[in-house]
Order: structure tokens, then sequence, then C-alpha cells
């Protein structure tokens, strides 16, 4: 009885742990996600098969959104890009590598990316989001609805809309490591770079945001290009840099 128990405990921890779903734009397999060679090409196809635990391993490409309403996360799964296509491992990617997550084809989406509600430990790692254009839309580049969420090295750049243009965060636990905000626009709103709604935690530590901008419209006042967060919000910052941020 006591190595049937062990033997169902071992097999539990693999089955959170999940597996490795494979996006590759130039893979000629039979694109069933299950390794580089037989990689998805489409990054909304990895999402569409991928189950709580999994990660979303993601080569260097371009990635546009399916529709106007952009890339939608299952629950409880991690988003990793920057691969050449070779790697076993995520610590073999190249920190400058990010894989391209973009609003721009063949139309300017809403947003790029959403998440509903991440669980602890889920992350976003090494991506590029771009290319969104809209005028009321909460979020631009990233928008995340509860939970907890941890980015990294993710750039942020040339996204519009009316708040939250780079990131929109509503109600979430949230931190950003190593990622930079760039020339992101709010048509009406407040947060150029992020916007941080309702409560929650901010944290973000080597961080840059350049050229970001909340701007009046109509009569209402735009707040914080790089960064703006409701009363409810915990901020931390360390090694933060701001350049032309309005």
């Amino acid at each position: 009885a006591s190595v049937l128990a062990l033997f169902v405990a071992a097999w539990a921890g693999a089955a959170v742990r999940g597996d490795v779903v494979y996006v590759r734009a130039s893979a000629t397999g039979t694109s069933d996600g299950s390794s580089w060679q037989d990689a998805f090409t489409s990054f909304d196809d990895a999402l569409g098969a991928a189950r709580p635990g999994d990660e979303i391993w993601t080569a260097l490409g371009v990635y546009s959104v399916p529709t106007s309403f952009g890339f939608l996360a299952p629950d409880g799964v991690s988003l990793y890009g920057g691969f050449v296509g070779i790697e076993s491992s995520t610590s073999e990617r190249l920190a400058t590598n990010r894989s391209h997550l973009t609003g721009f084809h063949p139309f300017r989406a809403n947003i790029v990316l959403t998440l509903m509600n991440p669980t602890p430990g889920t992350v976003i790692d090494g991506f590029l989001f771009d290319g969104t254009l809209t005028l009321d839309h909460n979020g631009g580049g990233l928008a995340v609805h509860g939970g907890v969420i941890t980015v990294h090295n993710c750039l942020f750049f040339d996204n519009i809309a009316g708040s939250g243009a780079g990131v929109y965060l509503s109600n979430t636990n949230a931190t950003f490591t190593d990622c930079e905000f760039d020339n992101n626009f709010c048509q009406v709103g407040d947060g150029g770079g992020i916007e941080a709604v309702g409560s929650g935690s901010l944290t973000v530590t080597r961080c840059f945001f350049h050229d970001n901008l909340a701007r009046e419209l109509y009569g209402v006042v735009g707040r914080g290009g790089g960064i703006f967060a409701e009363r409810g919000f915990r901020i931390g910052a360390r090694g933060v840099e701001v350049a032309q941020a309005d």
C-alpha cells in the first residue's frame, strides 16, 4: 500500500508539472506541438492545446493575433519565448531574443494577450508585444484580470489603447523584471506603460520606461505616462529608469 501511495504521489506530481508545447513558425513536421520539429506553427493553436501545468515554448518569429480580441492564455499555462528552436531548457536562451506577438496583422487589434485569473507560478518570459490600436479598450499589449503573474524580459512597444496601453492590470498581483516599455500611448485614460486598477500588488525591478504617453483628450486628463496605479495597489520599484514618459 505504501509503494502504491508513493507511486500515485509521484504520478500526481508529474501531472502538475505538465508538458512542453512547442511553437515554431517555420516547423515542417506534424504540427502537434510535441517537439521543435513537430511544433505548432500557430501560437493560437498552441494556446488551444495547452493544459494547466504546461509550458508553451515559442521560437523566434512573428505570431499575429487571430482576431481583434487577441490571444487568450489558458489557465495555469506559462509562456516562454526567445528560443532559436533547438533548446532543451529555458536557460539556453539568449536574453536578447524575444518572440514577437503582434496585433498588426491582418488588422490592428484591441489587445495582444489576455490572462484571466492566472494561477500562482504563471510566467510570461521572452516576448515582444506590439501593434494594438484602439480608442477606449483597457490594455494594449497585455491585460491581466485577477490572479498572480510574473513577467520577465518582455518588451512592450508601440501599443495604443484607451488606457493601460502597454499593460493593464485589474485586481492582480504582478511582478515585472528586466522589461522595457517603449512608445506606448493612451488615447484617453491612464497608464501609458502600465495601468493597475482595483487592488493588488505591482513590483517592478530593473525595468526601462521610454516615451510612454497618457494624453489629455476631450477634457479628460491622462495620468501616469510610465505607471498609473490606484490606491488599492501596493507598489514596489527597484532599478527603474524612466525617460521622457509624460
